[in-house]
């Protein structure tokens, strides 16, 4: 799946914006597919919580694998958001990192 090539394709990169891209990229059809289980379940096509749970862990994880790829510290985020000076982000908020 994407989710899974750009997790591997990120971790082989050595340049951290390449890595965070890559990492914010599976990240992002991740959450595709969360909001698609959850139309699932509404729609009644599945009943159990627990493809939402496991995937909610996975999301809980990857976003803390881009915190650390960009060094930010949850609890004590980068004051400046307009400022991305390493064009890490772009096109992702750091709240899509934090949402997690």
């Amino acid at each position: 799946s994407a989710i899974t090539v750009g997790i591997s394709d990120g971790f082989q990169r050595r340049n951290r914006q390449e890595k965070a891209r890559l990492y914010i990229e599976a990240q992002n059809f991740l959450n595709e597919i969360y909001y698609l289980l959850i139309l699932s379940k509404d729609l009644g096509y599945i009943s159990s919580d627990e493809l939402l749970e496991n995937t909610n862990e996975i999301q809980r994880m990857l976003s803390g694998l881009i915190r650390s790829v960009l060094g930010i510290n949850k609890n004590n985020p980068p004051r400046n958001r307009d400022n991305d000076t390493d064009g890490l982000i772009a096109g992702a908020d750091i709240d899509d990192v934090d949402m997690l």
